[in-house]
C-alpha cells in the first residue's frame, strides 16, 4: 500500500502536506505518534471514512472487499449476540457455510462458547477479542486498527496481543496499527513508523529487531 502526496486540513489547521508512506504488504506496520498528530485521520483516509483530501491511496492487493477496521471502542451492536455481530458484517461477503466460518474465528480467539451471548455480559477483553475476530474474518487483505488495546489491564492486553499475533501469522493480513504507546508498537510491529512535526511527517522508520531496549531508546529520542 502506498500513500502518495496526502494533503488534509481542518480549517486553517494543515494536518498533512505532501505526506508519503510505503506500507509493506502482509506485515504489521505500526504508526506511532503523540496524541493529536493525525494518526486516526490517516487511518480514516486509508479506509475511506474521510474523502475530502488530496493525494492517493494505492492498494497493491485485491481491494474489491474494501478494508477491515477495528475501532478504539468496542463498536459492537448491543442488541445483537456475538455471533450476530460478526454475521452483520459478513453475511454478504462470505459465500460458504457462514455459521461454520464465524465459529472457526470465535474459536481462534477462545470465544467459541460465547456466540449466543450479548455484549453487556462480556468483559472488556472479550469485547476486544470479538473485534479482532471480526476484523480477521472480514475477507480483505487489509486490516486497520485504531488503538484497540487501550484501557486494558496489562495481563488482558498481553493475552490479546498473543491472540492477534497467532491470527496474523496464519492469515498474513496487511495491517496498519496506530498507537501512541511505544511498548505496544514494539510488541506488535514488524515495521514502526514514527510521526511528528507540523504539518505531520514521518520522523523515523524502523524494522523491529531483537534488541528491544536499543530500538526503544532510539524511538524515545525522537520524542525529546
Amino acid at each position: 500500500m502506498k500513500l502518495f502526496d496526502i494533503e488534509k486540513s481542518y480549517g486553517d489547521n494543515k494536518i498533512f502536506d505532501k505526506f508519503n508512506l510505503d506500507i509493506e504488504e502482509e506485515k504489521v506496520t505500526v504508526i506511532l505518534g503523540k496524541s493529536g498528530c493525525g494518526k486516526t485521520t490517516l487511518l480514516q483516509i486509508i479506509c475511506g471514512f474521510i474523502s475530502d483530501y488530496e493525494g492517493e491511496v494505492i492498494f497493491e492487493n485485491e481491494y474489491s472487499q474494501g478494508v477491515a477496521y477495528v475501532f478504539q471502542d468496542d463498536a459492537l451492536i448491543p442488541w445483537k449476540s456475538v455471533y450476530e455481530n460478526l454475521e452483520y458484517v459478513l453475511k454478504n461477503k462470505i459465500h460458504t457455510n457462514l455459521k461454520k466460518y464465524i465459529g472457526s474465528y470465535l474459536k481462534l480467539v477462545k470465544l467459541e462458547e460465547y456466540g449466543d451471548k450479548y455484549p453487556d455480559v462480556l468483559s472488556g477483553g472479550m469485547k476486544r477479542r470479538v473485534g479482532i475476530a471480526r476484523g480477521f474474518a472480514f475477507p480483505s487483505k487489509y486490516l486497520l486498527m485504531d488503538e484497540p488495546f487501550e484501557f486494558l489491564d496489562i495481563g488482558t492486553k498481553g493475552a490479546i496481543i498473543k491472540d492477534f499475533k497467532r491470527l496474523q501469522n496464519m492469515l498474513k493480513k496487511s495491517v496498519v496499527f496506530i498507537t501512541h504507546d511505544i511498548d505496544s508498537a514494539l510488541d506488535l510491529g514488524d515495521n514502526i513508523v514514527v510521526l511528528g512535526g507540523y504539518p505531520t511527517k514521518v520522523i523515523g522508520e524502523f524494522k523491529n529487531s531483537k534488541d528491544r531496549d536499543k530500538l526503544k531508546l532510539e524511538i524515545e529520542n525522537l520524542f525529546l
